[in-house]
């Protein structure tokens, strides 16, 4: 029986596309220490957003980057971070309370960032300053720079 190339590609390419495709977002998700930070702060139910930031830029260990996919919700009591859907595996929905949270400046050649550490994790989160100030108000008396964990 011959069976057509192009057959065998069409009936082939899709699953071994989404196992490529699932398999890379979990091993994201261990190099950049998202992994690492849901096991400690993975969010099972939303919060009540008092703020909310979409589509925004962030980088965590070893040059990950989650560019325009991030998108980063706070209130009085923490932040959460999700991904878009289509990024979402490997990568469930966390909320850090502030007590766990401590912010320091990072400067570099071309953009001034803050960089999020987290009490219960060695993973960090890169965000703009800018960015990084319009969540830190939401959260009780808190400001870039204040490094209290």
């Amino acid at each position: 029986m011959n069976v057509d190339r192009s057959l065998l590609l069409f009936l082939f390419f899709p699953p071994l596309f989404l196992a490529v495709w699932f398999l890379s977002l979990h091993f994201i998700a261990a190099v950049g220490g998202w992994r690492e930070l849901a096991r400690v702060y993975r969010a099972d139910t939303p919060i009540t957003v008092a703020a909310e930031w979409r589509n925004r830029y962030g980088r965590m260990r070893y040059g990950t980057g989650y560019n325009g996919c991030l998108n980063i919700a706070a209130n009085a009591m923490g932040m959460q971070l999700t991904l878009w859907r289509i990024f979402r595996p490997g990568h469930p929905p966390l909320f850090i309370p502030w007590s766990d949270i401590a912010t320091e400046p990072v400067r570099s050649v071309f953009f001034e960032s803050t960089r999020f550490s987290f009490r219960r994790a060695s993973a960090t989160l890169l965000l703009k300053r800018s960015l990084a100030e319009e969540i830190l108000r939401v959260g009780p008396h808190r400001s870039a720079g204040d490094s209290r964990l």
